[in-house]
């Protein structure tokens, strides 16, 4: 099978995108990644990661680890060492404004990381990481002035409008911390600051891939609304239930994303932080 320059990340709903995988598991620095499964999608190698499944092979459950407790350093870094340069994810999502429906599509183009006990960096100081040949092992400052990807973005929206599907094509992300969902009052407080939406596995997952030089982008799916603004019992089973409603479409817009994506490296910046943090 040839190096994968492309994955998914997102969850079990997936599995079946994929045509002829393998599972492979990778041991890092920062200990064992999700099981990672290699396939195909239109004749192009890709790797599918299940962010909540356990690293353990002994652990079937495909939602065995809460996002508060996911090993993204581990996750991240094992992709990249399988050669993936391109990162799609699905998320659920909570909405907070009228306008954004559950079942609604969104493209993020912006975040807010108020998670609080969360590895957020591979530049630690004093673990050494190598890729390409190349090392890193002190203390970098990366750019995150725009975290998502302008170029996978921008392909994530094509597909969705030429496939005729109606999506929002920006949205600010508040990243909470979890596992529960968040009170009223917490989401008044994000509404003032200008998020959309809101949900919990996004950071530091952007800002790893973005260490990495990786190119991220996100396509969510709205579940439900956020608490307080109907009045709703908030629960799992029903974010669940309307997450795997648009699993359809959300495949269709991840193959027709990965069959439009570029052959050689895209107009952006994201792979400049990684040489930039490799010769400083």
């Amino acid at each position: 099978m040839l190096q994968p320059q492309i994955a998914i990340v997102g969850g079990s709903g997936l599995y079946s995108i994929l045509e002829k995988r393998k599972t492979q598991w990778i041991t890092t620095p920062f200990g064992g990644s999700a099981p990672i499964e290699l396939g195909e999608i239109s004749g192009k190698p890709v790797a599918f990661l299940n962010r909540h499944q356990s690293p353990d092979r002994g652990v079937t459950s495909s939602h065995s680890i809460p996002p508060h407790a996911v090993n993204y350093r581990a996750n991240l870094l094992a992709l990249r060492q399988l050669g993936v340069r391109y990162v799609l994810v699905t998320t659920a999502v909570g909405s907070l404004r009228e306008k954004l429906p559950p079942g609604q599509l969104i493209v993020p183009h912006q975040l807010i990381d108020l998670t609080q006990s969360r590895a957020s960096t591979f530049y630690d100081g004093t673990t050494i990481i190598e890729i390409e040949g190349k090392t890193v092992s002190g203390i970098v400052h990366i750019d995150v002035t725009n975290p998502f990807c302008s170029t996978l973005r921008r392909i994530l929206l094509g597909a969705c409008k030429e496939l005729g599907f109606q999506t929002a094509d920006s949205a600010t992300y508040a990243a909470m911390e979890g596992p529960r969902f968040e009170t009223a009052a917490e989401i008044k407080m994000l509404r003032q600051l200008d998020a959309d939406i809101v949900g919990m596995t996004l950071a530091p997952e952007v800002f790893l891939a973005r260490e990495l030089g990786m190119c991220y982008a996100a396509c969510s799916v709205v579940t439900n609304y956020a608490a307080g603004l109907v009045n709703i019992p908030i629960t799992h089973e029903e974010t669940l239930r309307t997450f795997k409603s648009r699993i359809e479409q959300v495949q269709k817009v991840l193959r027709l994303a990965i069959q439009n994506l570029p052959p050689t490296q895209p107009d952006c910046n994201c792979y400049s932080v990684w040489e930039t943090a490799t010769h400083g």
